[in-house]
């Protein structure tokens, strides 16, 4: 589950909000953050547009929706004086 979205981050940008549940990384199911970390760290380098599979907490549906990230380095990120 999504705790925290840093506004202007890859996540706010994508349409991700707390709450939500990332449920895989492209065809990668994913149960916890560390296979979430694990599954997008070997999906590309930073930026790297990767595809999460998310489940809203709002959707009405209940329906699985895919968001594409575009991935960032965690170090350039820092260097603007952003924090997460």
């Amino acid at each position: 589950m999504v705790t925290r979205v840093t506004p202007e981050s890859p996540a706010a940008k994508s349409g991700i909000s707390e709450g939500d549940l990332i449920l895989g990384v492209g065809d990668k199911p994913v149960s916890g953050l560390v296979e979430f970390y694990s599954a997008l760290w070997a999906s590309g380098t930073a930026g790297s547009v990767h595809k999460l599979n998310v489940l809203p907490k709002d959707a009405p549906d209940f329906q699985v929706r895919e968001r594409a990230v575009k991935s960032i380095d965690r170090n350039e990120w820092m260097k603007t004086g952003r924090s997460f």
